[in-house]
């Protein structure tokens, strides 16, 4: 769905994906780091999982910001109302680290 390449990407050549699949009868997606090894992709890390999707709302947008922290946009899984829940990943702009940790100076909620 989307793809984007580390701020560092010419030492540590790192891609950032994202992607939908199923799991059991819902659709979500997850975002994975990989290793560019010129002709293959390798050391899959899963960098956030279970965000909540829909066919046609699945978001997933990929970007480092100025900040050096990986953006990921996602789609509000045809309800609109997980958009405005707090305890929902749908609907949002997310920040984290490019490890997938949570950055300490991002909003509470």
């Amino acid at each position: 769905m989307s793809l984007t390449l580390d701020p560092d990407y010419s030492s540590n050549k790192y891609i950032y994906i994202s992607y939908a699949y199923r799991a059991a009868s819902d659709m979500m997606v997850k975002v994975v780091r990989l290793t560019d090894e010129g002709n293959a992709l390798t050391n899959p890390r899963i960098i956030i999982d279970l965000i909540p999707a829909a066919k046609y709302h699945a978001g997933s947008r990929l970007a480092f910001g100025p900040d050096g922290k990986l953006y990921i946009t996602t789609g509000d899984a045809v309800d609109r109302n997980l958009a405005q829940d707090m305890d929902s990943l749908a609907g949002k702009i997310l920040r984290i680290n490019a490890d997938g940790s949570i950055p300490s100076d991002n909003p509470q909620k």
